[in-house]
Order: structure tokens, then sequence, then C-alpha cells
């Protein structure tokens, strides 16, 4: 026999006349009902997160008196809603708030915004350089910054908030690298200058550091070491998956001979803004830009194989009939950056100027934009 406490919850295995078999303690036996009580499982208790900052009201009216504040990604229970209004309960408080305000889950904090100061620069307490000076800091210190007004940043730093002028802070942290890739052979110079002498040629596709722009020149380090070249032979992005259209897309015979192996990736798009021409005296596929009546163009996106991205391209370029060292004017094929329906920048073969004038006279075009639904 076992005695047991008032108040312990039991778990119930069987019942006959007016006693309950129950499970108490790994054991099992035989109780009065006249001793126990059902007690129907408890709701789980719902919570709701304060979206801003706000008050907590006696009744649910907004012109009732505020009982306490709750500051923006507060926890509170959700007893019951009432219309716009939510009966709330933080800890032993109890109250109303607008429904409005509270939310599933916690509010996404923004991540905040850092400058760097590119000089020594003074942080004042108005936006004005005749106000109080509060910091003086150094240059490259980051500051977090708040908001502008005209030609001042309000920031953050360790002395407190303050106001700086903008042409001193920097949104580019000075300790980072930038870095660019070049777009083709460029030429390395000893400054940002046709008539600077040449320091060497850089290949397709070098990752140079980049330190400055000065007009249309950027200062770099490269592989053949500190000089400066062009800004239309430099890229923000490294090297572009192609877009293949034609006879290149998988299953079609020359793909195994160009690209087979050659690539970390092959998935299927449509180039947006262009549309597909067929010419029909030789059969072969061109795409022409076209925004405003394109119907796109299927493709396939290949990602190349980094080791060998230079002379895949290359035999791409080749294959295709286009010279970059030449002018695209009379080339039948030009490598061109375009954009896919998932906003990726590829290369893509795209009509010469005289070439597209010709397809949009005499060439067929494709209304599916798919090469293998041309006919």
């Amino acid at each position: 026999m076992v005695l047991i406490p008032k108040g312990t919850k039991l778990t119930v295995l069987a019942s006959t006349g007016t006693w309950i078999k129950v499970s108490y303690q790994l054991k099992t036996g035989w109780v009065s009902a006249d001793y126990l009580k059902t007690v129907a499982n408890l709701a789980p208790k719902l919570y709701r997160y304060a979206q801003v900052a706000g008050s907590v009201l006696a009744k649910a009216e907004a012109s009732s008196d505020v009982l306490f504040k709750v500051s923006k990604g507060s926890r509170v229970e959700l007893l019951k809603t009432v219309g716009s209004w939510s009966r709330v309960g933080i800890g032993s408080r109890f109250g109303w708030m607008d429904s409005n305000d509270l939310g599933e889950s916690a509010p996404k904090s923004k991540p905040k915004i850092y400058n760097w100061t590119t000089a020594k620069a003074s942080v004042r307490t108005e936006p004005d350089a005749d106000a109080k000076l509060l910091d003086l800091i150094n240059a490259k210190t980051r500051v977090e910054y708040l908001k502008k007004k005209g030609s001042w940043r309000q920031v953050k730093t360790d002395a407190g908030t303050g106001w700086v002028l903008a042409a001193q802070l920097s949104d580019t942290d000075p300790a980072a690298k930038s870095y660019r890739w070049t777009t083709g052979s460029v030429n390395l110079r000893k400054g940002p200058s046709v008539a600077k002498a040449s320091l060497g040629t850089l290949p397709s596709w070098e990752k140079v550091i980049h330190h400055r722009i000065s007009g249309a020149w950027s200062e770099v380090t490269t592989s053949k070491g500190h000089g400066w070249v062009a800004n239309t032979g430099l890229s923000k992005s490294g090297p572009l998956p192609v877009a293949v259209y034609g006879t290149l897309r998988p299953g079609q015979g020359p793909y195994r001979a160009m690209l087979h192996g050659k690539t970390t990736g092959e998935e299927r798009t449509r180039i947006v803004d262009h549309n597909l021409y067929i010419d029909n005296k030789n059969g072969l596929s061109y795409i022409l830009p076209e925004a405003s009546q394109a119907t796109g163009v299927v493709s396939y996106r290949m990602t190349l194989k980094r080791g060998s991205y230079n002379s895949t391209v290359a035999r791409l370029d080749a294959y295709e009939r286009y010279d970059p060292s030449k002018l695209p004017d009379n080339q039948l094929y030009v490598r061109k950056r375009v954009t896919d329906t998932e906003g990726n920048t590829v290369w893509a073969y795209v009509g010469g100027a005289k070439m597209s004038k010709y397809l949009r006279t005499s060439g067929i075009k494709v209304p599916t934009g798919d090469y293998l639904k041309r006919f």
C-alpha cells in the first residue's frame, strides 16, 4: 500500500465501478474514485512580441490610462483578443495593447551601418561647423552611421552621438582589400595615361587589388607589380558564366567537344531582353537585343572551371568566330554581357552590328526563343 499526496497527477489505466486503476512511481494499484478528480489538459500559453516600443493600457481604448511601457521585442502572454485590442500579461502585470503592435515573432533589428573617417574629423553636437565640438577622431576610425542631413552625417562614436561632414567619411573599410578582375589582356602602366610606359600585359581574368580610381584609370596591384589599368579593362565581378543557346547546349554535337567536362554547373535559364533569330542562308542562330518586344532566349548558364577558364573562353571565342582584339562592328558574333531571368550577369555571343541589321530584315525570328523548337 502506498500513500499518495494530495494534488498528485496520476495516469488512469482502467476503472471498475467506483475504483480506478492508476500508475504512480512505477507502481500500479487501485484508488477509490471518491479521492480522484478529473482535470482537463490546460491549453498552451500563447505569446506575442511587441513590434514597436509601446504602452500597456488599463482599458481597450486609446484614451485609457497607461499602466506600464514595453520595449520593442518584449514578449507578452496573449490572454484574449477583443476587436483590435489584445489583453496581455507580463509576469504579474496585465493590460491592453493595440493588436497591430504585436507579432508572432520578434521583430528583426536593422543591421548597423558603419562609416570610416578618411581624415582627422571633428564630431559636433549639431550639423553646423560652428556647433560645439563633441570629439576629434583620427583617420580610419569606424563610426556607426545613423542618418544624414545636408552635407552632414549623424554618427555614433565612443564619445556619443554627433555630426561629421559627409566629405570626411567613407562607407569602405580602409583595412579591407577591394578586388577587380581584368576582362581581357590589358596593359599595366606607370601612370593613369596611355602616354605612360607599359609595365607589361596582364592576362584575362587576373584578380588584382584595387586601390582607387582617377578619371578613366584605376590604381592596382598585380602579379606584375603596382600600376594603372584603364577602367574599361576591369570588372567588379570574377569570371562570368557563359550562356549558350544553340549548338553548344547540352545534348548537341559541339557541346561534347567544347564544354563537356569543363564546367562546374549547367543550369537551364532564359536570356532576357533578347530574341532568337536564324540566318535562313546557313541556319546559324543569333540572339539580338530587343528589350521592348523580347520573348527571351532559352539557354544554359555554364559555370566554367576556374583552372581552365581562359582557355575555354578562348576556344568558345574561336568557335563563334569572335576576335576580342578586333572592332566588333564587322564580326558575326560579339561576346557581350547579358542578364538571365535569375538576374545573373553572363557572357553570351550576340549578333554583330551588321549581322543584326541583316537578320531584322531577312532573318527568321523564333517566337518561342528556343533553338530546339526553331522549326
